[in-house]
Parts: structure tokens; C-alpha cells; sequence
């Protein structure tokens, strides 16, 4: 193995070894800060660019093992293609190393063209752990490449173990990734692969892993001009990256990783929810809305079967009364008074007065008959039965 490759691509039976990606530094080492220049505007690249989408093999004994992508073959090996960077300013060193980072663009308030953010930390206050700190006021945000042609995959910034970082992905089933090789004398070989692929005598490959140089900017407040949106590096938390074939056109280096109806990153556009808040709100609305509806449903049916069960009982103790109210009536007075008579009758034969007592309880139950009430007055022309 050539001493130029760094320590992240020993192999382990012909397999090149990735970097292990880590939420927090596993050293104390510290970089020293290189200003790679301003970042303030974005450039659209010629049309050589498109060889910083190879992904070089990470060695002649793997079979599409990996690819690091933004490469150049210097002697047999891979170096970090400085031309795939953003334009820097006079007098910066070159990288010695592949994929060992190069430095950060100062200030930098947009991402290069065909990346997006991916990532961010502000001063004293967290976040992606840099490969260079940051310094009082200054915010920093990780570009990282947009998908393009590999697909469904995203690019996600990580660090290694020597706090060196870049972003990752892997290219699953239908990318078509451009593999390519250094020959001796310093030519690329390419081949296009898509996934899954079978190589002769081997098996079936149906994920590559990517490795690209991360491209970290930073700025502080001042920076931002008059009538700018201020980059909004919160919206950069999120690691989920837009699938874009031909780049991004990114006004901020700290937008949500959503892409618009054209295909654009609005990198600037930080005024509105990120995604995720926007689909939780929205989930949130429906859910309620659906318990309302489910609530009215069961208040109506609830409803509906006490009126069944009032229906199917008969009627109430109301209709009963109105129905007691309306039915003939029995004078029992007259049974009485008859019963009264017959017996006083039968007790003044026994002494001898019937007669008289007669003649006086028939005049006594006249006066009373004409005595009594009569039919109301609008029922006074209707015959009484």
C-alpha cells in the first residue's frame, strides 16, 4: 500500500476499512484553521466538472468495495481534485492527502454549486463537531453533494476517527454510479455501473459505499448583506438531502433540505417550518380532525338508540294521564242514591210509610238531577249519551 493513502483506507482482506462515523470526537486533536477564501456567491462549473462525480475505487485489489468521489490520479493513487472545491484564494496549500479535509471558506454564506446543507454548530452553543472550531459569533455549516445520479441515497456528514470529515452515502439498488481507476501512468478507466451488479466470478453487489470531501462555511452575522436573509442554521439539522441530478442553485448555506417544485435548494429561505415540523403539524391536524368526527359519530348514535329504545317501550307516563282524561266517565252517584232509595223504600213498607216516604225521596232525587252541573257551554248543543 502506497504511504500517500491516509490511515481510513487500510484493507482488511482486499475490503478497503471506512472511516466510523461519530457523534462526538474521538480525539482531542485539534486542525488548525485554513481559510480557504470568501464563499458568497455561487458558480456555475464547466462541463470537466462532471469528473468530480467518479467515484474512484479505493484500491486495485477491491472489487467495488467503495468510491471516493472529487479525486485525481497522482502516481498511481488518488488525491482530492482541488478543482471540484469552490475557487480559494492565492498562496493556499495544496492537499497532500485524500479526503483529509482542506480547509473552511471564510466568509461563506452559500454552499457550492450541486451541494446542500447538511449540517450545522454555532459558537458556545454545539452541534456538528467540526474538523475547524469555530471562533466567537461564528456559525458553520456542512455541505454536502447532492445525490444526482446515485439515486435514492443522501450524503451525510460524519467524522472519523482524526476528527476528519466528509460525507457518506450508499448507493443502493437503481444508482448508476461512474467506478473509476488509476492506471500507472495516471489514466482513468471508467466504468458505469448500475445497481445491483454482478461482476464476473464474484458476487452480487447491490450497495456502494460513497465518500465525498465535505465543504464547511462559516460566517457570523456581520457578514450577511443589507436585504439578505440571514442564514438560519437550525434548518440545517436535518440530514436528509433532496435528490437532484443537476445540482442545486443555493442562495444560504443554512435552508431546510427541502427542494422546491423546480428542483432548487433555497438555502436562504428561511422563513417557514422545516419539513419535518410542517408533516407533524399536518398529522397533528388530521388526527384531531378524525377524533372530532368519531366523536360527533358516536354523540348521534348514542342519540339515535335512546330514541329507538323510548319507541319501542310504549308511551309515557303523559300520554297515559291525556289517555285516562279522555275516556268516559262513570257517574256513580246515581247508583247510590238508587241503592239508598230502594233501601229506605223497603224500610217504610216494613212500618208502614213507604208511601209518603216514597213520594218524598222521588221529589228529592228530581231536585237533585236538576241540580246538577251540565255540559259545558260549547257542548251545550251536542247530545250527551
Amino acid at each position: 500500500m502506497s504511504p500517500h493513502r491516509p490511515a481510513s483506507t487500510l484493507t482488511q482482506q482486499g475490503r478497503p476499512v471506512a472511516p466510523r462515523a461519530t457523534t462526538e470526537p474521538p480525539t482531542t486533536k485539534l486542525y488548525p484553521r485554513s481559510n480557504l477564501g470568501p464563499l458568497t456567491a455561487q458558480s456555475v462549473p464547466s462541463e470537466q466538472h462532471s469528473s468530480c462525480r467518479y467515484a474512484f475505487q479505493t484500491c486495485e485489489k477491491c472489487v467495488l468495495g467503495g468510491g471516493w468521489e472529487a479525486q485525481r490520479c497522482s502516481r498511481d493513487i488518488t488525491l482530492d481534485n482541488t478543482a471540484c472545491w469552490p475557487e480559494t484564494k492565492g498562496g493556499v496549500t495544496v492537499p497532500t492527502h485524500a479526503l483529509s479535509g482542506w480547509g473552511m471558506y471564510s466568509p461563506g454564506i452559500v454552499c457550492p454549486w450541486g451541494f446542500t446543507s447538511a449540517a450545522e454548530a454555532t459558537y458556545g452553543r454545539g452541534g456538528f463537531p467540526f474538523q475547524y472550531p469555530l471562533t466567537s459569533d461564528e456559525m458553520a455549516v456542512a455541505c454536502c453533494p447532492t445525490p444526482g445520479s446515485l439515486g435514492g441515497g443522501d450524503f451525510v456528514p460524519i467524522q472519523g476517527l482524526d476528527r476528519v470529515q466528509t460525507c457518506r452515502m450508499l448507493a443502493r439498488s437503481g444508482a448508476v454510479v461512474t467506478m473509476a481507476s488509476c492506471s500507472a501512468s495516471d489514466q482513468i478507466s471508467l466504468t458505469t455501473l448500475t445497481l445491483p451488479y454482478t461482476p464476473p466470478a464474484f458476487y452480487p453487489i447491490s450497495v456502494i459505499e460513497i465518500w465525498v470531501p465535505l465543504i464547511q462555511v462559516v460566517w457570523r452575522s456581520s457578514d450577511v448583506p443589507p436585504g439578505m436573509t440571514a442564514p438560519n442554521g437550525e434548518h440545517a439539522l436535518q440530514t436528509t438531502l433532496p435528490g437532484n441530478a443537476s445540482g442545486t442553485t443555493d442562495s444560504g448555506p443554512a435552508s431546510s433540505n427541502t427542494s422546491s417544485a423546480d428542483g432548487s435548494d433555497n438555502m436562504g429561505n428561511a422563513g417557514g417550518l422545516p419539513t419535518g415540523a410542517q408533516v407533524g403539524i399536518g398529522i397533528s391536524v388530521g388526527i384531531v380532525g378524525l377524533t372530532l368526527i368519531l366523536a360527533a359519530w358516536y354523540l348521534c348514535a348514542v342519540w339515535y338508540r335512546r330514541r329507538a329504545a323510548q319507541t319501542t317501550t310504549g308511551p309515557s307516563s303523559h300520554s297515559e294521564i291525556e289517555e285516562l282524561d279522555t275516556s268516559p266517565r262513570t257517574d256513580y252517584r246515581d247508583d247510590v242514591a238508587e241503592v239508598e232509595a230502594t233501601g229506605i223504600a223497603q224500610l217504610d213498607d216494613d212500618h208502614g210509610h213507604g208511601a209518603g216516604r216514597h213520594d218524598w225521596h222521588k221529589g228529592h232525587m228530581a231536585s237533585d238531577a236538576r241540580n246538577r252541573p251540565g255540559p259545558p257551554a260549547e257542548l251545550a248543543g251536542q247530545q250527551v249519551s
